[in-house]
């Protein structure tokens, strides 16, 4: 273990293969992009007063050269007075001694590392092998999402280091943090999936999976990306289900994480609905559409119409957030309005109150939302 590092005077190509081949069973591409890493030379390796390796970057350690187990335990100490379980998101892995003591305490660390080349210079000195199954690695320029309730730690080498890339880290820090109450609609605010921003109520979505499973979608249509924790979620739940399915979502704002831009099953298209092309729907899809996006009465009947000539038969257009047009006044009456107005000029579809009221009346964010295109 990393308490008990010997130096390595040389490069182990054995236990980088080791290290790679441990990351290679939960994060393949990122095992291959740290093999095919060169060596940077302004990368180098000295020696603590403890006897414990250390990275110099650009003429920086990168940890402390006097001790860096010692280190690494007052900045456990320092962020963790009250240890709770929560997301840890570290920018800076170096040879690793600042998260070790997170993982012994039973967290889950997400490293955002700009290096590819100090990673592999890290494997082949530190065995990684016990604790990579808890690791979880973004390599480069790639930023993730930040959900709320996140707490981020860059190390002060790598702040200097990469200046642009710890201001692009701290502009994804959500700062406006709603008071928690026993209401669920307050704790949609705090959720997330595989650590993305997943502002979904959790009623819906269990009614989500029933009628998924049911229908059995080929394709899924989302107007409103947000970060991308709904589209991931929808990926995997179609992913289940085997086959050639798709999610294709819609944003105007650039805020989608990388998760999703990687994720083969998942198109997302920068520009909202306008650039919406009918031809991405295959003769014989079956097709699902979400309606999530600003919640303007105005915004929500436009996409309304667009849209519900594309909803197969049995099938459903979901309409998020009518309860927004009850809170809300700057929505104008908002989706509950829109789906209103709307079920008044079109009669292929009903409102399916099953599901609004599957859980309760109050635990739904989707009021009169769950419109079913007739057979």
């Amino acid at each position: 273990m990393i308490e008990n590092l010997a130096v390595r005077e040389t490069t182990n190509d054995l236990l980088l293969e080791a290290n790679l081949a441990a990351l290679r069973k939960y994060q393949p591409d990122i095992a291959e992009e740290i093999r095919k890493a060169g060596e940077d030379a302004e990368i180098r390796v000295t020696v603590s007063r403890s006897g414990h390796p250390v990275p110099v970057m650009k003429q920086k350690p990168i940890n402390s050269l006097e001790d860096p187990i010692q280190e690494a335990e007052q900045i456990a100490r320092q962020l963790l007075p009250d240890p709770f379980q929560q997301r840890v998101i570290f920018f800076g892995f170096g040879f690793g001694y600042h998260v070790m003591p997170f993982v012994r305490l039973g967290f889950s660390p997400i490293i955002v590392e700009p290096s590819a080349a100090m990673l592999r210079l890290a494997m082949s000195k530190v065995d990684f092998r016990d604790v990579m199954p808890y690791l979880f690695f973004h390599l480069g320029n790639v930023i993730p999402d930040i959900p709320r309730s996140t707490k981020v730690v860059a190390l002060p080498a790598y702040a200097e280091l990469y200046p642009d890339q710890i201001g692009r880290l701290s502009a994804k820090i959500i700062v406006d943090y709603p008071t928690k109450t026993d209401d669920i609609h307050e704790g949609t605010y705090y959720g997330a999936y595989r650590n993305v921003t997943l502002l979904k109520n959790p009623c819906d979505l269990l009614v989500y999976q029933m009628l998924l499973f049911l229908i059995r979608p080929t394709l899924i249509i989302e107007i409103g990306a947000c970060r991308g924790g709904s589209a991931l979620w929808f990926a995997d739940t179609l992913r289940l289900m085997g086959g050639d399915r798709r999610v294709h979502t819609y944003d105007v704002v650039a805020e989608g994480a990388p998760d999703i831009l990687k994720d083969p099953m998942i198109t997302y298209h920068l520009g909202g609905h306008a650039t919406f092309d009918p031809s991405i729907i295959r003769k014989d899809d079956r097709v699902f559409i979400i309606e999530d996006s600003s919640h303007t009465y105005e915004n929500t009947l436009e996409v309304m119409h667009k849209f519900a000539p594309y909803v197969s038969p049995n099938s459903y257009f979901v309409v998020e957030d009518g309860v927004g047009g009850l809170t809300r006044p700057h929505l104008n009456g908002g989706p509950l309005r829109a789906i209103e107005e709307f079920m008044l000029t079109d009669t292929r579809y009903e409102i399916d109150q099953r599901w609004e009221h599957f859980y309760g009346s109050k635990n739904t964010n989707c009021l009169k939302g769950f419109l079913r295109r007739k057979i």
